[in-house]
């Protein structure tokens, strides 16, 4: 006897209802909060240059690092997006360029991205990268009462994940 749509479809549906009660996710990667806060906690521990805030992003929130401009008039504000399993302090490329950019007269905020646990690769992150988007939403909100211009400047992975906020907010003026 052969096997019929309706039966085909129902072990189908049988499988994905399964599947969802276990609580097994396909291809779907969470950031990891725990190494977020250590991140966070080191990043404070050696903070000489800015202010921390903390974003919220939906239900989860965030450390970000806010610099002023040395300048009395700011040329406008910088997003800073760090590199895959960094902070928004990170002595690679970040850092530096938070305090390069306030001392040239921009107004800084660095973000913390997502992450995962520690030796993750590249591939590892790509489904991480949505959950970069309210984060960035979050800190252009942040930003766009005091600050005409916007603009976002990334590093590393962090570069994937302003073009994957690009692809979905291309209608913004950022």
């Amino acid at each position: 006897m052969k096997p019929s749509l309706s039966w085909a479809l129902s072990s189908v549906l049988s499988l994905v209802w399964a599947l969802l009660l276990s609580g097994v996710t396909a291809y779907t990667n969470a950031s990891d909060v725990e190494r977020e806060k250590r991140l966070a906690d080191q990043a404070l521990a050696t903070l000489f240059t800015g202010e921390p805030v903390m974003l919220k992003a939906k239900q989860l929130e965030f450390l970000a690092l806010e610099t002023e401009p040395d300048a009395t008039v700011s040329k406008g504000a910088v997003i800073l997006l760090h590199g895959r399993g960094l902070h928004p302090d990170s002595t690679i490329v970040v850092g530096p360029l938070r305090q390069i950019l306030a001392q040239d007269g921009w107004h800084t905020l660095s973000i913390q991205l997502p992450v995962l646990e520690k030796g993750k690769k590249y591939y590892d992150y790509v489904d991480v990268f949505p959950q970069a988007l309210p984060r960035i939403d979050a800190a252009i909100e942040y930003l766009k009462d005091d600050h005409e211009k916007i603009m976002l400047l990334a590093h590393s992975c962090g570069v994937h994940m302003s073009m994957a906020w690009l692809r979905h907010r291309a209608h913004t003026d950022i």
